[in-house]
């Protein structure tokens, strides 16, 4: 699932006092990564009950090499990770932070259209 930016401003002002490690990464992100094992291999088996097994075969490879991508993604990833912490405009991002934080607070909080009024009708 794609992270929203306040979530995104979250894990990097975590970032910023400890740094991402390939492990931390999968970690944060094993939930996504092992539905998607998941998935492919029920229909890897699904395909191998059907006798279908070349075709199972080129599901796990799938499985295989988009699991190495992201790990490779995320290594990469980690290695930036000093770059962009030196070149990040640290007050920026905190003000963002704390604006889309207190915008999301002020949404639960208010009281959904029309349902203050409800009792009124009679």
């Amino acid at each position: 699932m794609m992270k929203k930016e306040p979530d995104i401003l979250q894990i990097w002002a975590e970032y910023r006092t400890r740094p991402p490690t390939t492990t931390r990464v999968l970690v944060r992100d094993g939930l996504t990564l092992a539905v998607r094992c998941i998935l492919i291999l029920l229909i890897a088996w699904a395909l191998t009950r059907a006798d279908l097994i070349p075709v199972a075969m080129l599901a796990a490879g799938m499985l295989a090499g988009s699991l190495l991508r992201d790990i490779q993604w995320i290594r990469k990833s980690v290695l930036m990770w000093p770059m962009l912490l030196k070149y990040l405009d640290w007050s920026k991002i905190e003000t963002e932070n704390k604006r889309l934080s207190n915008q999301a607070s002020h949404a639960t909080s208010e009281p959904a259209p029309g349902a203050a009024s409800s009792s009124c009708e009679g």
